[in-house]
């Protein structure tokens, strides 16, 4: 069961993505420009309620997400610096692995997958 969400933050130059049937929303910053880690997920079957969880391991804003298989991987960003980190998050359990850091530093972009 996920506990339920409080609604107290505006947030932008965050990020969401769909993944298992699911919408998320993560990162960004608030209106007191606090950086954010925070995850929440759009439960349907909880009477269409956002609710908390597991937050990322590094606070970023302005960073690029994307869904690999059933992951969802975000890099890069800013949070006092701009960063070259990694994460993955799996749903399924409810956690957040550090991945690989790019080859540069970067924010402002868009992570994409590409099946070829």
């Amino acid at each position: 069961m996920w506990p339920l969400a409080r609604r107290d933050a505006v947030r932008s130059a965050g990020q969401a993505c769909c993944c298992l049937d699911r919408l998320y929303a993560f990162g960004g910053t608030d209106q007191n420009q606090r950086v954010h880690s925070s995850l929440e997920g759009y439960n349907p079957e909880a009477g269409g309620s956002w609710i908390f969880r597991k937050s990322m391991q590094v606070p970023r804003m302005d960073f690029g997400s994307c869904v690999l298989s059933d992951s969802i991987m975000v890099g890069g960003g800013q949070h006092g610096e701009v960063l070259a980190s990694t994460e993955f998050y799996r749903p399924e359990l409810d956690d957040w692995q550090l991945g690989p850091p790019l080859l540069s530093p970067r924010y402002g972009h868009q992570l994409l997958l590409v099946n070829l």
